[in-house]
């Protein structure tokens, strides 16, 4: 799909929004369908258009029009040798086949030149990742009020989402409360409702137990809630 914006966080949304990975536009599944006779098990691509032009900042870097390549599961992307710098040099064997490729299609396709004169970068992202952390950030609100509707004595303070890993991170006030839900059995109780819950949830069956953590804490632990509330 064309994209505006690097951020990937966007597109999944859209695809939460229409309850299914869409590639509509015939470039792209001749695309991917090339992808995967490279052995990449391509869940979709992007391009993302960008002006031709060099930035100096200590070391010399590209800009340019980017590819970027999800790869379906975090087992796949590992198995492929890719790490979290999704291929930012350049380095994996196909990356000068992948550009060629597009640009063959861009023209076959009709698109302006723009499209296919300068490619800068293919990245290859792991996209389970990115949907994992979607799904339990739209699932939050419907964790919360279980906890809520429970009625415990006692019950946590801060619930954040957290993308990496992906995890909720569940916060009592202190280790006397974190003891008493410890003892009581609510940790078991939570953790079990949360992996029910995104199994529900989870449209693209890409969720298993174990997936997404259930973390917990007390603030006596001198924590950095400030870090953790950014929910990134």
């Amino acid at each position: 799909m064309f994209i505006e914006t690097w951020f990937v966080i966007e597109v999944v949304s859209s695809i939460f929004q229409k309850g299914k990975i869409e590639v509509s536009e015939p470039i792209f599944q001749e695309f991917n369908k090339f992808l995967e006779t490279l052995d990449l098990d391509v869940a979709f691509t992007t391009f993302l258009k960008q002006p031709k032009k060099k930035i100096i900042s200590g070391n010399s870097s590209e800009n340019g029009n980017d590819i970027t390549v999800y790869i379906k599961t975090t087992d796949i992307y590992k198995k492929l040798g890719f790490t979290d710098e999704g291929n930012w040099g350049g380095g994996y064997r196909n990356t000068e086949i992948i550009k060629e490729k597009w640009k063959e299609l861009a023209k076959k396709y009709g698109y302006d030149i723009s499209y296919y004169d300068y490619i800068a970068h293919v990245f290859v992202c792991d996209f389970q990742k990115f949907y994992l952390y979607r799904l339990l950030m739209n699932s939050k609100a419907e964790a919360e009020q279980y906890i809520k509707k429970k009625k415990w004595r006692i019950t946590p303070e801060f619930m954040f989402g957290s993308s990496e890993p992906p995890c909720y991170r569940i916060i009592y006030e202190n280790e006397k409360d974190y003891e008493w839900a410890k003892r009581n059995g609510c940790f078991d109780e939570i953790t079990k409702f949360i992996n029910n819950m995104l199994t529900k949830n989870d449209f693209l069956n890409m969720f298993t137990k174990g997936l997404v953590g259930v973390e917990y804490y007390h603030a006596d632990m001198k924590l950095n809630l400030h870090g953790m509330s950014r929910e990134d």
